[in-house]
This record gives C-alpha cells, structure tokens and sequence, in this order.
C-alpha cells in the first residue's frame, strides 16, 4: 500500500505543478483535502462490508498515469454521432480523456437563463455558483474513489437551470476514453444544479475509442431544490479491459425529486455507489428550543435544517422535540 500511495501522492504533485496549479485557492484546497482523505483511506478491500463482493486489488495494483490529449486515434464528429444517445444531439457535451472537447460538442437553443458546458469552464464563468456546491455532497467521506477524484478534479458536464424553467431536452455527456500504450485514468466530475421548481434530464454516457487497460473514476452530484426534479440517466458501456467506478451524490430540497437510472454493458470491473442528501427545513415560531439527536443546522431565528445523508436503499427516521411558550410538540 505504501508504494500505492506515494504513486498517487507523486501524480497529485505533478498534476498540481502541470498547469493545474492555475485553478483558484478554492479548488485547489478541495484537491488537497481529497488527496489526504484518500491518503488516511487507502483503497478498500474486500475486508470491508460495502466492498466485500468488489475486488479492487487489480485497479490497486496498477500503475495509472494522467493522460494526455490523443496525438492519434481521437475520435472524428462521425464517431461520436454513434456514440450519442439522444438522437438530436443538440445538447452534447463530449470529454475526451477527461477533457471538454469544444469541437465535438454542441449546444443550442437553451431556455434563457440555463447554462450547459463545461466544468472548468464554469469555475471562473460561474465562480460563486459552483463554489456553492461542488464537493459539498460527494464529499469523499469513508469514499476512497471519491475522494481521489476530488483530489484530480478538472473538468466534466456542468448544467444549470434556474428557477421556474423547464428543460425540454436532456443533456448529454459523454465521457470518452482514448487508451494509450500505458494504463491511464481520467477523473471526470458532473454538476448538476436544478433551482427552485425548474427541471431537466441529463444522459451521462461513457465509453471507449480503441485498445487499451484504463481507469474512469468519476464522479456526479446532483442538485434539486424545492420543488425541483433531476432525471439522470447513467451508461456505462466501457471497454472489456477498462475499470469503471462512480459515485452519484444528490441533494434534494422540500418536495424535490432525483431520478436515477443506472445502466452496466462493459468493464471488467464496474461498481456505482449512490448517496442522498435531504435538506429538510422546519419553520419554528416565537421562542422556542429543539431537543433532538439529528444533526442541524440554524438557518435563521425561526427556521432550522435538517441534514440526512442516506446510502442507496437505506431508510431513515428521525424526531426532534420542540419546547414553545405553548407547550410541547414532539413530531416524528
């Protein structure tokens, strides 16, 4: 394990010195804080209950590199048209090896107001926006992957719809990889931000374009406010040589719905982890304590947050006893 960390510690150092020192301090702190959790996790092992039906000592035991942009064998306009899900192709957005290509990708006609691109490209169009939610819920927390991918984080799909409007058409990524003669990985990262009452679909797709051992270790994070709705629809149809991990977080406010559909053709290896998020607020009047063994947060004099993380299929109470100038209240 040693030698497996200080790989993963000397490629962090040299993505950092390789240009991707330019970011702002903000993404940079989220690097370094993805790098020490993987550092304290290590990979899992079969030891561990979540992962004892997934054996990752091949993807542990192998010497990935960042890639580079394909001097050869990159993928024509033609070849990606095959690769599309939706037939229309008006929103689609294509990475290859982990980076946004501008010249196989399409966007047009948008509703006002929402914005489809790329990740990195957002961080310094829409600073104060993604700051507000990348990595705030795939957080890497007892996440290995995740937290690696945290600590190579880049780019990948950035969608944002505001309040009130709604999506019509889905967006596509697609997440292409193009081996080269040595192991590669590529570290995607989608965002996904639907506002108050808006909607939209998005297809992640990820695939291959040639021969060759690779790694995608990506990661989505999902966000819905009140009243909200996500559907995302996720393709995994990787090369029979390739290792696939991902992690789809989600966030969901007051009467808000994430739809997730997982779908697994390729990979000699795959595994999707999901976590949920629910932002549950009470409005509370007049003076008042909250006894409650729930984690919260106090929004203002009158309102607190409940915050739940949930794993795939996991169900939750909780209850909290509220003292007024009126009595008591317990709600379950």
């Amino acid at each position: 394990m040693t030698a497996t960390l200080e790989h993963w510690r000397s490629a962090h150092a040299a993505f950092g010195g390789n240009g991707a020192g330019g970011a702002p301090a903000w993404v940079r702190e989220l690097r370094e804080a993805g790098m020490a959790r993987f550092a304290s996790l290590g990979f899992p092992s079969l030891k561990q209950e979540e992962w004892r039906f997934t054996n990752v000592a091949p993807v542990a035991a192998t010497p990935f590199t960042l890639p580079h942009a394909p001097r050869s064998g990159a993928p024509s306009a033609r070849e990606i048209r095959g690769l599309e899900v939706c037939e229309a192709g008006r929103h689609l957005l294509v990475f290859v090896n982990g980076r946004y290509s501008g010249a196989l990708s399409s966007v047009m006609g948008l509703p006002k107001g929402a914005t489809a691109g790329s990740l990195a490209q957002a961080m310094r169009t829409h600073p104060d926006l993604v700051r507000a939610h990348l990595g705030r819920y795939a957080t890497g927390e007892g996440r290995a992957f995740a937290s690696l991918n945290a600590a190579f984080l880049q780019d990948g799909g950035f969608v944002h719809v505001p309040a009130g409007v709604h999506m019509s058409e889905p967006v596509q990524f697609l997440y292409l990889t193009v081996p080269g003669a040595e192991p590669i990985v590529s570290h995607p990262r989608s965002l996904v931000v639907a506002d108050r009452g808006a909607r939209c679909a998005v297809v992640e797709s990820y695939a291959c374009h040639g021969d060759g051992t690779y790694l995608t270790n990506a990661v989505t994070e999902l966000v819905a406010g009140d009243g909200a709705r996500v559907d995302c629809y996720r393709i995994q149809r990787e090369s029979l040589s390739a290792y696939h991990v991902g992690t789809t977080a989600t966030w969901q406010g007051r009467d808000s719905t994430v739809n997730v559909h997982p779908v697994s053709f390729g990979a000699a290896l795959a595994r999707h982890d999901i976590d949920v998020v629910l932002d549950v607020r009470r409005n509370l009047a007049g003076d008042w304590s909250l006894k409650t063994e729930a984690a919260y947060e106090k929004v203002d004099a009158n309102k607190v947050k409940f915050v739940l993380p949930l794993k795939a299929r996991e169900k939750r109470q909780f209850s909290y006893d509220v003292t007024t100038n009126l009595g008591s209240n317990a709600i379950r």
